[in-house]
C-alpha cells in the first residue's frame, strides 16, 4: 500500500493529548503523544518533526540511491557501497519490505 500522498506537516496538537501529522486538517497520517507541555516542547515535538518530514526523506533517500547507482560513471569505493546498501535498506524498511 502507498502512503499518504503530499507534503507532511505538524497541523495542530491538543487534540487528544497528541501533535497531528499530516498533508492537511482532516487528512491525519499520525498523532504524536505527549502528556506535558515540555513534553509537547520537547521529544514529543521532535518526534513529530521527524514523522513529517519522511515523505521527503524517502524521496532523499531514493534520489541519492539513483545518483550513486546510475549517474555514477565510476567504480564506487567500499564506503560508497555500503552506503548504496544502507539507502536501500531504508527504502525497503519505508515501504514494508523488510
Amino acid at each position: 500500500m502507498k502512503p499518504t500522498p503530499g507534503s507532511w506537516k505538524v497541523i495542530g496538537n491538543r487534540w487528544a493529548q497528541g501533535i497531528l501529522i499530516g498533508p492537511r486538517r482532516g487528512q491525519i497520517v499520525a498523532i504524536i503523544p505527549y502528556r506535558t507541555k515540555t513534553d509537547l516542547n520537547g521529544r514529543a515535538a521532535a518526534n513529530a518533526r521527524l514523522v513529517a518530514a519522511a515523505p521527503s526523506l524517502l524521496d532523499a533517500v531514493r534520489i541519492a540511491l539513483y545518483c550513486l547507482t546510475e549517474v555514477t560513471a565510476i567504480e564506487l569505493s567500499k564506503e560508497e557501497k555500503q552506503a548504496v546498501e544502507s539507502l536501500r535498506q531504508a527504502i525497503l524498511k519505508a515501504e514494508g519490505e523488510q
